[in-house]
């Protein structure tokens, strides 16, 4: 003897991906049509890629600019470092002088002087290098960030599978705002298959994970395939106080 438990419930992929856009602006190209089998990162389509190439020029040009400005600012600490040794060298001979008599204390002064205000157009040559390195930082994450947004103009795959809805054509708008517009759904291997039922609940408690199960289709009345019971759900939902 055997119990048999009877219920209908919609037949779909085990897997099914949606598949957007982070980026705004018109589709270029769509290399699949609907029942495509597709591979993991194959390209499904296109957004037209001219603003954001551009983009990615111009953050190569800030990058050169930034790195130039940086070699100019190195070669500022070694005319500050020159022109320190030679205030250096000039206080000492105004000490050496001042001690003979050679010379007057305002000409010391004005050299003290000379030396400490090289000292600090020193620091601030340091201070511009450091500056012009994190500057040169910045650009250059800003030319990363380019070039992803360039790499994501190409709609590519997340998975293996077949193309089951295509919502975009060439030369759509697409806007990415809050949320990612879907432009593709793919199924993954639709060899397999499942089929969410509810079960009365009279009937749940002699249902197991790993039970047989067999159904059939509209599309092949004569044909009847098996599987097996792979999950049952504590979500009960109440239908006619059922």
């Amino acid at each position: 003897m055997r119990r048999v438990v009877s219920t209908s419930g919609t037949v779909s992929a085990l897997v099914t991906v949606d598949i957007g856009s982070q980026l705004s602006g018109n589709i270029g190209a769509v290399n699949v049509d609907y029942s495509s089998e597709v591979k993991q990162g194959e390209v499904l389509a296109r957004i037209e890629p001219s603003s954001f190439e551009t983009r990615v020029r111009e953050e190569e040009a800030a990058v050169a600019v930034a790195k130039a400005n940086v070699d100019l600012q190195v070669a500022g600490i070694g005319r500050a470092e020159a022109n320190l040794h030679k205030a250096e060298l000039d206080l000492g001979r105004a000490k050496e002088l001042v001690a003979k008599g050679a010379t007057s204390q305002a000409a010391l002064d004005a050299a003290i002087a000379a030396e400490q205000g090289a000292v600090a157009d020193l620091a601030i040559a340091k201070a511009n290098v450091e500056n012009g390195k994190a500057t040169l930082t910045q650009h250059e994450a800003t030319l990363d960030s380019a070039r992803i947004d360039l790499g994501r103009t190409y709609i590519r795959s997340p998975i293996d599978g077949v193309v089951i809805d295509k919502i975009v054509e060439v030369g759509q708008t697409v806007a990415a705002s809050l949320q990612a517009p879907k432009l593709f759904t793919i199924a993954q291997d639709l060899n397999q298959v499942q089929i969410q039922a509810q079960v009365d609940e009279a009937d749940i408690g002699q249902v197991t994970s790993g039970n047989p199960v067999s159904f059939t289709v509209d599309a092949y009345p004569d044909v009847t395939f098996e599987g097996k019971v792979e999950q049952i759900r504590l979500a009960p939902v109440s239908l006619q106080n059922v």
